[in-house]
């Protein structure tokens, strides 16, 4: 063996994290990622570092540099993870100023729907109150009580007093819904960007309230970008949140035939789910949902493009095995959770027990969901694997997407509908002060979130949650922060079973997320 030779002293990198797994010991950067296990040398150098004893031998060499690449140690004078991103970030900013970052459109074609949700987000969203003439979801007009999303009868309709004075919900009685002349503004204005700045992969979301209420519309917008920018060398995801009711056989044909993802709430088993999504009449809508499903199925829609979008909460969380099971009786091969946008009575996070037992049950579904064929997905199981891929900010909207109401109000995501702009101008939106300040709430800037654990794959969470909450964008997401510390904990303690298990955890796709790895 070499001689031991003094060397100028290394430290552990600030952001550098262990954690015992089951099958050995693995550490990561909380800002950088760098996901890997360490052998007992790495052990006992990074042990040695840490108590200032570390000699620098020649046989260390390989190791060494690893470590240093993976940001788990560093020499005393060398800049910190901070520092490290800071060019990544100004290129990043730069780029904003332009709409250079831009891969996402989201149209809010309608504020109607026919179901009741006990916890629709909708609003609750800041700025809900000035988007269009409402705030958030409608009571359905005899106009669309009368069009073909009832035309089944699946459902006895709300009576005429229901809708004269609304029984049963708070939300006003007008919907608004968006014109052509809106979405095809805002369908050109999106184009021309992504063609000005050469983008080769973009997302184009429909939202609402329920979506599909505006068939015709939809149609006609994708139909219109097929024939105006068809000829772009451009990969154009539609993508739908719906609770399937107006799905009809015509629908998923036209869906089936282009590149479409579908996700369908179904917030438990018949019973759990009736009683959290029923329509206005208090008749549930679980029946609608599976049969939205088989028909897009029976169309050809991939099975990997189509999951259930299950909210977590103090109803279902004991049901996710059942879900799983039902997942696979209908042919599909993939589930996603999420939790709620924002802070609600339904929630799972009353105290660390709650905490612990939302963790329990998530990585319990994904485990079992491994035995039967299904892929779990969700922002939760996100997280570890933003572990090999961190990203700048929680998920991708501010700064990446332009948010259009049915007025033609620039927004920035459907859980923030403060109007920021139009699309009549959008310049004017770009140099919206308060656009500006929520698209530089970027990695490294939230002061809450600096030593945080995950401070990488979390990015700060919602920064909707965190104006409503807090008044301001730069605040984290508190309420969910024990949480997900405790989530990527737990998933690497048991990342032997994961691999085992043969499970992929969800992909962070770099067209729909800004990765820190993509930043130049």
């Amino acid at each position: 063996m070499n001689a031991e030779t003094a060397v100028p002293k290394w430290k552990l990198a600030p952001g550098f994290r262990r954690v015992d797994a089951d099958v050995g010991i693995f550490a990561y950067n909380s800002i950088l990622g760098n996901l890997g296990q360490l052998s007992d040398r790495e052990i006992q150098i990074i042990a040695a570092v840490e108590s200032d004893t570390y000699l620098e031998n020649a046989d260390d060499r390989a190791l060494i540099e690893r470590l240093r690449e993976a940001t788990f140690i560093q020499r005393p004078d060398e800049p910190d993870e901070y520092h490290i991103i800071e060019p990544r970030i100004a290129g990043y900013y730069e780029r904003l100023h332009s709409g250079e970052t831009l891969t996402k459109l989201l149209l809010i074609v309608t504020e109607d729907c026919m179901l009741r949700c006990s916890y629709c987000y909708m609003s609750d969203a800041p700025g809900a109150g000035t988007v269009s003439s409402g705030q958030g979801h409608h009571t359905p007009t005899p106009e669309i009580l009368n069009s073909n999303v009832y035309s089944q009868k699946l459902v006895a309709l709300p009576s005429s007093q229901e809708l004269r004075t609304g029984a049963s919900t708070t939300f006003r009685s007008v919907p608004g819904r968006m014109s052509w002349d809106i979405a095809k503004r805002s369908l050109d204005l999106f184009y021309e960007l992504i063609a000005k700045y050469g983008t080769r992969e973009v997302h184009v979301r429909f939202h609402g309230g329920e979506p599909f209420i505006c068939w015709d519309l939809i149609r006609r917008s994708i139909e219109y970008i097929e024939t105006e920018y068809g000829h772009l060398d451009v990969r154009t995801m539609y993508r739908f949140n719906s609770n399937g009711v107006p799905i009809s056989e015509e629908v998923a044909a036209f869906l089936a035939k282009r590149e479409t993802y579908v996700e369908i709430s179904v917030d438990g088993p018949r019973e759990i789910h009736n009683k959290l999504r029923p329509y206005l009449n208090g008749k549930g809508s679980f029946d609608q949902a599976i049969t939205a499903i088989k028909r897009l199925l029976d169309a050809g829609l991939p099975e990997e493009n189509l999951n259930f979008a299950v909210t977590l909460n103090r109803e279902n969380y004991q049901c996710f095995r059942e879900l799983v099971d039902l997942t696979v009786d209908l042919g599909m091969s993939h589930l996603e959770i999420n939790v709620f946008y924002f802070q609600h009575k339904l929630d799972l996070l009353r105290d660390d027990s709650e905490v612990k037992t939302r963790v329990a049950v998530l990585i319990d579904a994904m485990l079992y969901g491994a035995t039967k064929g299904v892929a779990l997905d969700g922002k939760p199981y996100k997280l570890f694997s933003r572990l090999e891929n961190p990203v700048i900010n929680y998920c991708g909207r501010f700064g990446q997407q332009i948010g259009v109401d049915t007025s033609g109000n620039i927004v920035g995501c459907s859980g923030h509908l403060e109007p920021l702009g139009h699309i009549d101008n959008y310049e004017e939106f770009l140099r919206n002060p308060r656009y500006e300040k929520a698209t530089r709430r970027v990695l490294g800037t939230i002061p809450d979130c600096r030593g945080c654990d995950i401070e990488g794959m979390c990015g700060g969470g919602c920064m909707a949650e965190a104006d409503r909450s807090y008044g301001d964008f730069y605040f984290a997401d508190r309420k969910e922060c024990d949480f997900r510390r405790l989530m990527v904990k737990s998933m690497i303690e048991r990342i032997g079973q994961i691999k085992k298990e043969g499970i992929e955890t969800p992909e962070v796709e770099g067209s729909y997320y800004a990765r820190l790895q993509d930043m130049k």
